[in-house]
């Protein structure tokens, strides 16, 4: 208990940080006297699924002379995570303005991340968002870096951008041609079409 007496005691705050939670009868406050040798268990972490509680931050001391919090911290098996990791790049998914990523409530949702572990071989396809073309005459073809890679850590997220193209075309894509099937018109045998008519699409695929 606060025993209401700031010059003799510190008080000693443990939070479970983003990962993990506390029994909900876990001590998580104690107040222990200044300066002088103490011994206390901490409370028990519950760690999230694929994660390890590691360490407190910062480490436990023998004794203290002022107020204190310590915070879990924690390692994942994860080469990528939906949640934030302590020393991952983080990787952002953006919309655009000619899509989004679904709604929250009414408003659209135009950002995704996910951390991934630095310098190592991550897929994120699986991980990429659904994305809903808001443009008229546009369809989503792919994005704009490669989602089967390595990601350096860097100070800022690297982000990885939605790209859109015309659902119809009438010259051979240059970028994302995988994305689009040729559509020839012929007249036939029995017509014939005006000359200087447009004869070749190229359409993104599973479009009407």
């Amino acid at each position: 208990q606060d025993p209401n007496d700031a010059t003799n005691y510190a008080k000693l705050t443990f939070e479970a940080g983003e990962h993990g939670k506390f029994d909900a009868n876990d001590q998580t406050t104690i107040w222990v006297l200044k300066d002088t040798e103490v011994k206390f268990n901490p409370p028990s972490v519950i760690a999230n699924k694929d994660f390890t509680f590691d360490k407190w931050e910062p480490e436990i001391k023998k004794s203290y002379n002022a107020d204190q919090t310590h915070t879990a911290k924690y390692t994942t098996t994860l080469t990528v995570s939906d949640e934030k990791v302590e020393g991952y790049q983080e990787v952002k998914f953006v919309s655009g303005t000619d899509g989004n990523f679904g709604k929250d409530g009414e408003t659209p949702i135009t950002e995704k991340s996910v951390w991934v572990k630095p310098d190592t071989l991550v897929d994120l396809r699986s991980k990429a968002p659904t994305v809903i073309v808001t443009a008229e005459k546009k369809s989503f073809v792919g994005w704009d870096k490669d989602l089967v890679g390595e990601f350096a850590k860097a100070d800022q997220p690297t982000v990885i951008n939605a790209e859109y193209d015309a659902t119809v075309k009438t010259e051979k894509p240059n970028k994302h041609a995988d994305k689009f099937v040729k559509v020839d018109f012929s007249a036939g045998n029995l017509g014939s079409i005006t000359e200087g008519s447009q004869t070749t699409f190229y359409i993104v695929k599973g479009e009407k």
